[in-house]
C-alpha cells in the first residue's frame, strides 16, 4: 500500500486549471483590490498561490487529517483538467465534458475561503436566529446553552464542517449546472480573461444563495469562458469588444480577494479603477425557522 506523502499548501484553486492561463508566461501579476496592491509571481509561483497550509485538514479521530486534500488529487482533478484542455483546445463543448465540468464547476465553486466564511457566517446566524426564536418561547437556559455549545464545536472545527458541506452540495449544484444550457465565449479582443481566488462567478435573485443560482460565469483560459445559464443559448460565441471582456473580469475580481493576470498594465488599470474592487461577504440575517439554509448573499 503506497502511503502518500504530507501536503504543506493545499490549493483551494486547481493547479492544472491556474497552468491554462499562465503556462509560457513569466510573471503572474496578483491583484489584491481589497488592500490595494499588485505584486507578481513567477510561473513556478503557481505552486504559492491560491493555497493556504492545511486549509482541508479535519479533526477527526482515526482519519488521516489530509484525508479529502489527498482524494481530491488522487481522483478528481486530473480528470477535470483533461475535460478543460479539450475544450480550449477544440472550441466546444461535448456531452461528456459537459457531465465532468459541471462537477468540477460545483466542486470549486464550494471549495474556496470565500464559500467557508460564508458558511461558517450563516452557521453563526442560523444560530442566533434560533436562540432568539427560543427566548420569544420561554426556552430553558439548558437548551439555549445546547445551542450555543453546538456552534462553538462547528466553529472550532470548521474545515470538518466545509468537507461536509463540500462533499453534499457539490453533486446537487452539478446536476443544476448539467441542466441549463452552456455557451462557450471566445475572446478574440486584446485584453485577456482573467481568474482568481474564486474563479466560478454565480448569481441569482435576492437573498438566494449557491444551490438556487441561475447564472454562472468561468473563465477557462485567457481566451475562452464558460457562460452557463437556463436563459442563454447554446453553442460558441466570438466576442472582439473589450468592453465586454472588462464585464466579465469585473465579475471575477468582485468575488476574488486576490485576482490573477497575465498582464501588468491590466492589473493595474484594474487595480486603479474605481469600478474593479472586492466585495466583502453580506450575510444578512434571516429567519431561519421560516426559511431555508440558502438564504444568505454570497
Amino acid at each position: 500500500m503506497n502511503i502518500m506523502p504530507e501536503i504543506k499548501k493545499e490549493h483551494y484553486v486547481h493547479q492544472g486549471y491556474l497552468r491554462l492561463f499562465f503556462k509560457g508566461i513569466p510573471m503572474i501579476y496578483v491583484l489584491d483590490s481589497e488592500h490595494k496592491k499588485v505584486f507578481s509571481k513567477t510561473y513556478k509561483g503557481i505552486k504559492e498561490i491560491a493555497c493556504e497550509k492545511g486549509f482541508y485538514d479535519i479533526d477527526v479521530e482515526g482519519l488521516d487529517p489530509q484525508k479529502y486534500e489527498k482524494l481530491f488529487g488522487e481522483y478528481l482533478e486530473k480528470d477535470f483538467t483533461e475535460a478543460l484542455k479539450k475544450v480550449v483546445k477544440e472550441e466546444k463543448i461535448t456531452e461528456e465534458n459537459k457531465e465532468i465540468l459541471a462537477i468540477f464547476l460545483a466542486f470549486q465553486f464550494f471549495r474556496t475561503p470565500r464559500f467557508r466564511e460564508w458558511l461558517i457566517n450563516l452557521l453563526k446566524t442560523i444560530s442566533i436566529d434560533m436562540i432568539d426564536q427560543h427566548l420569544k418561547c420561554n426556552t430553558s437556559p439548558e437548551l439555549l446553552e445546547y445551542y450555543d455549545k453546538k456552534f462553538i464545536k462547528a466553529k472550532f472545527k470548521e474545515s470538518n464542517f466545509h468537507m461536509d458541506t463540500l462533499l453534499k452540495y457539490t453533486l446537487l449544484l452539478a446536476i443544476r449546472l448539467y441542466s441549463f444550457n452552456w455557451k462557450l465565449l471566445i475572446n478574440k479582443s486584446k485584453v485577456d480573461f482573467i481568474t482568481g481566488s474564486e474563479p466560478v462567478y454565480g448569481s441569482g435573485k435576492k437573498h438566494e444563495g449557491p444551490l438556487l443560482y441561475n447564472h454562472f460565469l468561468f473563465n477557462i483560459s485567457p481566451k475562452h469562458c464558460l457562460k452557463i445559464s437556463p436563459n442563454t443559448h447554446n453553442g460558441n460565441t466570438i466576442l472582439n469588444n473589450i468592453h465586454s471582456i472588462n464585464e466579465i473580469n469585473k465579475k471575477i475580481i468582485s468575488i476574488s480577494k486576490y485576482a490573477y493576470i497575465t498582464n501588468k498594465e491590466l492589473a493595474y488599470k484594474y487595480l486603479n479603477s474605481e469600478k474593479y474592487g472586492y466585495k466583502k461577504l453580506n450575510i444578512e440575517k434571516e429567519n431561519f425557522l421560516n426559511g431555508t439554509f440558502y438564504r444568505s448573499k454570497f
